[in-house]
């Protein structure tokens, strides 16, 4: 029996003293991130990269400090701080992608085109070609047929009625532009 009672006191000496190597690392470990938090100012996340050991571990001893709430709340305005002036440098030095806008240009050959059609000298305008440039002054009937506003105050020569199901040959249109 004094051979098992004597195991069991070097086993209960053995967790003893492990229990107090564990200790002093603990303490060890926790002035470190203290050190690192408040000294060398240190993310929590990176602490406990560096010391592998949880987040949550590097977390809770933090708490437990008094300086935790003021280091905290310092390190947050200098962060508000730094995104302010950012944002201002970003607004001032931020140059938007310039998208080449063709439209201008289509819209003044369509424009340029039309003109000539309906003011050439040289040539009558189709009654459909004067249809279709007014067309908001149409309306189409029960038969499909395009039929001029009765509200529509328009000259003699303005077709009342184009009837849009016969067939009109195709005819040939020089088109005239300018040579930039």
């Amino acid at each position: 029996m004094d051979a098992k009672m004597q195991s069991l006191e070097n086993n209960a000496i053995a967790t003893t003293v492990s229990k107090n190597q564990q200790t002093e690392s603990q303490l060890i470990t926790k002035e470190k991130i203290l050190k690192l938090y408040f000294e060398d100012k240190l993310k929590q996340c990176e602490i406990a990269k560096l010391l592998k050991v949880s987040k949550q571990y590097v977390s809770k001893v933090l708490l437990n400090d008094s300086r935790f709430s003021k280091e905290k709340e310092e390190r947050k305005r200098k962060s508000m701080l730094y995104r302010k002036e950012y944002q201002q440098n970003y607004q001032k030095n931020y140059k938007r992608k310039i998208i080449k806008d063709d439209s201008k240009e289509i819209l003044k050959a369509i424009h340029e085109n039309a003109s000539r059609e309906l003011s050439g000298s040289y040539h009558y305008i189709s009654n459909d070609a004067l249809v279709y440039s007014n067309l908001s002054a149409y309306h189409i009937n029960k038969k499909g047929n395009l039929v001029l506003n009765k509200n529509i105050n328009a000259t003699y020569d303005m077709p009342r009625m184009l009837n849009r199901h016969r067939k009109v040959p195709i005819q040939k249109q020089k088109f005239y532009t300018k040579n930039l």
